[in-house]
Formats: C-alpha cells, sequence, structure tokens
C-alpha cells in the first residue's frame, strides 16, 4: 500500500476555521468573489454541506472546496483584481 501525502482526518479546529470564514465571506455581499460566483448558489451549497462537497479531481481535505473558494476571494481582493 502506497502512503498518501495527504493526512487522512483533518484537524477539527481547521473544519471549524475554514466555516466560520465562509460563513463570513457570505455576509460580505461586495467580496470580489462574487463577481465570479452566485452567493446565493454559494449559501444554499454551504448550507447543504459546509464542506462545500467538491468535485475536484483531488481532494487534499474535505474543505479544498470551501478553502479554495476563500483562497481567490483573497487573492482578487490584495491585487485588486477587476472584471471588465
Amino acid at each position: 500500500m502506497r502512503k498518501s501525502i495527504y493526512p487522512a482526518s483533518p484537524d477539527p479546529n481547521y473544519i471549524q476555521a475554514v466555516q466560520a470564514q465562509v460563513s463570513d465571506l457570505l455576509r460580505q455581499p461586495q467580496a470580489p468573489l462574487f463577481d465570479l460566483i452566485d452567493p446565493a448558489k454559494l449559501a444554499a451549497a454551504f448550507a447543504a454541506n459546509p464542506s462545500l462537497g467538491s468535485r475536484m479531481a483531488l481532494l487534499p481535505s474535505p474543505m479544498a472546496a470551501a478553502a479554495f473558494l476563500l483562497d481567490v476571494n483573497e487573492w482578487l481582493t490584495e491585487y485588486r483584481v477587476s472584471l471588465v
């Protein structure tokens, strides 16, 4: 058996932190991420499954999809990306 490079069970504190950050993001209607995705659909998906499920090919953790969206929002904010 080959050993995975990813932990089998993520830290519960990490899961809670990511879920809290997504909740905070959903309370920011002007977040740059919402120029790319529908905040109502994100809110519905988050309510149904706080890990946001995933269709990512490689799933390093159950929170990978949620963490990815947070990273995209942070990148858009930090670099002041605007969509035209």
